[in-house]
């Protein structure tokens, strides 16, 4: 009996340590999937643009009032985005991850590493691919709407966080690279991943 007592507080002890352990590498790996993911269905959203020549906005909802977001790309041309509509292309950015544009840390850093010289211009959302696969603001003309890349540069960035409070953020920088960038609170600094 004494033999079994101590078998199970060893168990216990193994697994009290383990746990938080456990939990810490699940929300940076769910938090890891929807940054990648993020970045995928921007890329997607890219080609999309080129190859159908117009212009693609990629947005954020709810998926059907559960807690999991999803980024889609919405092919209608509509800024903002407007609500999910199948077929268009989607994708599920991972369990208990919150996108959170309000809330991100250090946004100035940030800026400063995607957007060097960008003289008082500011990472926005929602990201919008032009017909040559760059970044660009959509712009009210006579006869419709066209993506303005003679008006400037334009970046973007996308800020999710982790239910235990961990940061990552997806940008699209002037020339549409994409780039995934992870927060380290204690330098109060983004790093590129």
């Amino acid at each position: 009996m004494i033999e079994l007592m101590i078998v199970t507080g060893v168990i216990l002890i193994i697994t009290g340590i383990a746990m938080p352990v456990y939990k810490a590498a699940m929300d940076t790996i769910h938090l890891q999937e929807a940054a990648r993911n993020y970045a995928g269905i921007l890329q997607r959203a890219r080609l999309t643009a080129v190859t159908s020549n117009t212009y693609n906005a990629v947005g954020i909802q709810y998926y059907s009032g559960s807690p999991d977001i999803m980024a889609y790309v919405d092919t209608g041309q509509n800024n903002p985005p407007a609500v999910y509509a199948s077929p268009e292309p989607m994708t599920m950015l991972g369990s208990g991850v919150l996108w959170n544009q309000p809330g991100a840390p250090a946004t100035n850093d940030l800026l400063g590493k995607v957007f060097p010289s960008n003289g008082g211009k500011t990472l926005t959302y929602p990201p919008i691919f032009g017909s040559r696969g760059l970044p660009c603001a959509p712009l009210a003309v006579t006869g419709g709407t066209v993506c303005n890349t003679q008006g400037g540069t334009v970046a973007y960035a996308s800020y999710f966080q982790s239910p235990l409070g961990r940061w990552e953020a997806v940008s699209v920088n002037p020339v549409g690279r994409i780039q995934l960038w992870s927060y380290d609170p204690n330098a109060s600094v983004w790093n590129l991943l």
